[in-house]
């Protein structure tokens, strides 16, 4: 495996000094998404919830909600900040809060592994904002929007919690405690990790946004080489932008039809594309999670399809 990444690595740079003039402007556009885009939307939210799983500040709030969000998703009061963050934050602070959670000993393996199914979703501001106004231009309502967008993972954590997957996911207690499965069947003394790993917030803000950036960048500049070098052909070049770095391939979806729009709109929010993707996997702790939140997102992607295609053949029923 370790050979293949290194001919990758110097084929793309190889790639790199022969498009001087599209590696330039690639490498200018993606420093410019992280400095302008993601530093001012992701940075306060990573901070934020970093310090309050640190120093366990989420705990009024996930007293306060707790009945509720057990009630629905069978999470402990702990696992209950990483639902929360994980439908409104904007991904991948979903994963990196049910990491945090998890490596400070709040949560157990089995819960941390049912929380990655659902809680890495697209952030309302960007829903709203992005989505809604600049690619739909408004001729979705808000609510529809919301419903494609977030009952997905809803349904999916309703998926999970019903199978367990495979016995090895299972929620919390009646009483909101967290299950005390025996970490050894993993083959891995998480315990033991979990001490290891516990380190200053400040680190933990550096090291996400670090491995955040990475992802970004290297996603965003394949994606300026699709765009420049791809045929010109929408039915290619834009789902392939879509599908791998959602904001420049959705850019690209304002003068398609609707449905073409909802079809790719949905698949890219549910997903993230593969820059959230791979940002999100980077901040897993073994294969097994990565595994999960794969899974997770299929059967997500999945929910997503049918209830679009319900509202597509409701829309096309009352014309």
């Amino acid at each position: 495996m370790k050979k293949y990444i290194s001919v990758l690595f110097y084929l793309s740079i190889l790639v790199l000094i022969l498009t001087p003039s599209t590696s330039k402007n690639s490498i200018i556009s993606s420093l410019n998404l992280c400095i302008y885009t993601l530093f001012p939307v992701i940075f306060p939210f990573i901070a934020i919830t970093t310090y309050m799983t640190f120093w366990e500040l989420y705990e009024p709030l996930a007293n306060l909600i707790f009945p509720i969000v057990h009630y629905i998703f069978g999470v402990s009061r702990d696992g209950c900040f990483a639902v929360i963050t994980g439908f409104t934050c904007g991904y991948p602070t979903g994963v990196k809060t049910a990491k945090d959670l998890f490596i400070s000993g709040k949560i157990k393996y089995n819960e941390y592994l049912y929380l990655l199914t659902f809680t890495n979703n697209i952030g309302l501001g960007f829903l709203f904002g992005f989505v809604q106004n600049t690619i739909l231009n408004n001729t979705v309502s808000p609510l529809i929007l919301m419903l494609i967008t977030y009952i997905p993972s809803i349904l999916t954590a309703m998926f999970f919690k019903n199978s367990r997957l495979d016995s090895k996911i299972q929620t919390s207690n009646i009483n909101g405690n967290s299950t005390n499965n025996n970490s050894q069947n993993f083959n891995l003394n998480y315990s033991n990790m979990s001490k290891n790993h516990i380190i200053s917030p400040i680190n933990q803000i550096i090291t996400t946004l670090a491995t955040i950036s990475f992802y970004l960048i290297v996603c965003s500049i394949i994606s300026d080489y699709i765009y420049c070098y791809t045929p010109d052909s929408f039915v290619l070049k834009t789902p392939l932008l879509s599908l791998f770095e959602i904001t420049k391939g959705f850019s690209l979806l304002s003068n398609t039809t609707l449905q073409w729009k909802l079809l790719l709109v949905t698949i890219g929010t549910i997903t993230g594309g593969a820059s959230i993707t791979l940002q999100s996997l980077a901040l897993t702790v073994d294969k097994y999670a990565k595994s999960v939140y794969l899974k997770g997102k299929l059967i997500s992607m999945l929910f997503g399809m049918c209830l679009l295609t319900i509202y597509l053949f409701i829309q096309l029923i009352f014309q």
